[in-house]
């Protein structure tokens, strides 16, 4: 009996690794986008994530717009083909810090290109819905215009985010307000003399200052 119970968990252990390896969510990662310069930056954020010297990092590589997304939607993307959670390993609640903390700056910077990755990820969302919001805030970062386009977008994921936008309005006041403020934070930063590593002036920061 105990023989047959262990051939039988040693199977389910062999067809949960296969099955486990067939969900990495990015099978493709174009690692020639990652700028080893940038890279270097946000692997200090990855180990400074609880302290100052990690937010500013992190307030750096948001500036730099642009010029950052390539490097982090592809480390995020090879972080979230190895994250323990994605990955349906058992004692997991939340995902790490490796997937974490360049979605959350791919967020700030509010480039669409990160909308893929982060719908594309939607299906391993925790009970706070991590990714839903984080698509979230990013929609907001456009017009309501942009929005209702969304709405209407055969990505399933982008448009069920983008209606509950539009029925809950004042709902999602706080993800404009939140990016208002972290716009802010940046540019007075760069007014202080902190200038960031070939900072480019952010198309989405400039309409986002046109809308306010």
């Amino acid at each position: 009996m105990m023989k047959t119970l262990a051939l039988l968990t040693l199977a389910w252990v062999q067809l949960a690794g296969s099955r486990v390896f067939a969900e990495a969510p990015f099978p493709n990662v174009d690692e020639s986008a990652i700028d080893p310069e940038i890279k270097k930056l946000v692997v200090e954020r990855i180990a400074r994530h609880n302290d100052p010297e990690g937010s500013e990092t992190a307030r750096k590589i948001v500036a730099m717009g642009t010029n950052a997304v390539p490097t982090l939607i592809a480390m995020a993307q090879k972080a979230a083909n190895t994250d323990p959670l994605i990955l349906s390993k058992p004692g997991h609640q939340d995902y790490g810090f490796e997937l974490r903390r360049p979605l959350d700056m791919l967020v700030a910077i509010g480039d669409r290109r990160a909308i893929p990755v982060i719908s594309s990820l939607m299906k391993f969302d925790t009970k706070p819905r991590r990714m839903f919001s984080s698509l979230a805030e990013l929609l907001c970062h456009g017009t309501d215009e942009q929005i209702e386009a969304d709405a209407k977008s055969q990505n399933t994921n982008l448009a069920r985010v983008a209606r509950n936008i539009l029925r809950s309005p004042e709902q999602y006041k706080y993800y404009k307000d939140l990016y208002r403020k972290k716009r802010e934070m940046i540019e007075d930063g760069a007014a202080n003399g902190s200038q960031p590593i070939r900072a480019e002036t952010n198309r989405t920061s400039t309409a986002a200052g046109s809308r306010r």
